[in-house]
C-alpha cells in the first residue's frame, strides 16, 4: 500500500539567464526591421482599392444580357471551334493556351491594354473584323462629321471651304465619400470627359484631337475660343448611380453629374 503521507516531487525547469540573453534593436538586422515596420495604407490607397472592389461587385450584380444580342458572337465563335482544334493540336499545346487566357484576364483592365486597345480600334481592319464577329456596325469614316461641315449655313461660313465649327463635350463627375465631386471615375463607366454620342471618351481636355476627313485629308483645324467653355444653355445634370434618372439639381441620391463643355475652331477644308 502506498503511503498517502509521502510528498510528492513538483520539479519546474528554469532557465538560466546566460541561456537566452536579452535581444536589442541593435542586434536585428536592418533588413529584417524594415520587412517588419510595414507603414499603414493611406487614405488615397484605400479609396483605390474600395474603388475597384465596388466597380468589379457592380458590374457582376448589374450585369444583364437580355441587354445584348450573344447570338451572332455565339454562333461564328462555333463555326472557328475547328480552327481552335486544330492549332491547339498542331501548333500550341492546352496548357500555353490556358496560361495565355489567363494572362490576359488578369491584364485585360490594366492601363497600358486599354491604351493599346483603343489605338487597335482606330484601324479599318480590326473593326471590320469585330462587326464580322458581333454583328455590331463600326463607323470606318468620319462620313457624319464631313457631311455636316459640307451642309453648313452661310451664317457659320467665311466661304465655301472656309468654316465655323462648334465642338461639344460633355464634363462627367462622380460623388465619392469624403472627396466629393471628382473625375475620379469606375472603371467600366465613362471618362471625365466624351462626346455627346459617347464614341470617343478623353481622361483630359488635352487629348481631344481634330478629326480625320477622308476627302479633305489636308484640311487645317484653328482654334477660335482660348478654353473649353460651359455651355450656358446647360448646367449640371445629377443621375444615380448608373447614370439614370437625370435632374437639375443635386441630393443624396445622386452620385453622378454631367455637363456640356463647348469650343469653337474654324476649318479650311482642303484635298
Amino acid at each position: 500500500m502506498p503511503n498517502k503521507n509521502k510528498r510528492r516531487l513538483h520539479a519546474e525547469f528554469v532557465p538560466s539567464p546566460n541561456e537566452h540573453p536579452p535581444v536589442s534593436l541593435q542586434d536585428i538586422p536592418p533588413q529584417v526591421i524594415s520587412a517588419l515596420s510595414i507603414p499603414s495604407p493611406t487614405f488615397d490607397e484605400i479609396i483605390d482599392t474600395l474603388d475597384n472592389f465596388t466597380a468589379r461587385f457592380s458590374f457582376m450584380i448589374n450585369f444583364d444580357s437580355k441587354q445584348k444580342d450573344f447570338k451572332p458572337l455565339l454562333i461564328n465563335l462555333s463555326l472557328l471551334t475547328p480552327f481552335y482544334v486544330y492549332l491547339m493540336k498542331h501548333y500550341i499545346s492546352y496548357k500555353l493556351w490556358i496560361i495565355c487566357v489567363s494572362v490576359y484576364f488578369l491584364i485585360h483592365y490594366s492601363t497600358w491594354c486599354i491604351a493599346l486597345r483603343r489605338l487597335l480600334f482606330r484601324l479599318k481592319i480590326v473593326k471590320q473584323i469585330l462587326s464580322f464577329l458581333t454583328n455590331e456596325i463600326y463607323s470606318m469614316t468620319d462620313n457624319e462629321i464631313e457631311v455636316a461641315l459640307l451642309n453648313l449655313n452661310t451664317k457659320n461660313s467665311i466661304d465655301q471651304n472656309t468654316k465655323i465649327v462648334e465642338f461639344q463635350l460633355m464634363e462627367n463627375e462622380r460623388r465619392w465619400v469624403g472627396l466629393g465631386w471628382c473625375k475620379k471615375m469606375l472603371f467600366l463607366e465613362r471618362l471625365p470627359f466624351c462626346t455627346i454620342d459617347f464614341k470617343n471618351s478623353y481622361n483630359d481636355l488635352n487629348e481631344f484631337q481634330f478629326p480625320k476627313l477622308k476627302n479633305y485629308s489636308s484640311s487645317k483645324w484653328i482654334w477660335l475660343d482660348k478654353n473649353w467653355i460651359v455651355d450656358s444653355n446647360t448646367n449640371w445634370t445629377y443621375y444615380d448611380n448608373h447614370w439614370k434618372h437625370g435632374q437639375n439639381f443635386d441630393s443624396i441620391t445622386k452620385y453622378t453629374r454631367s455637363r456640356n463643355l463647348k469650343r469653337q475652331c474654324l476649318v479650311v477644308l482642303n484635298k
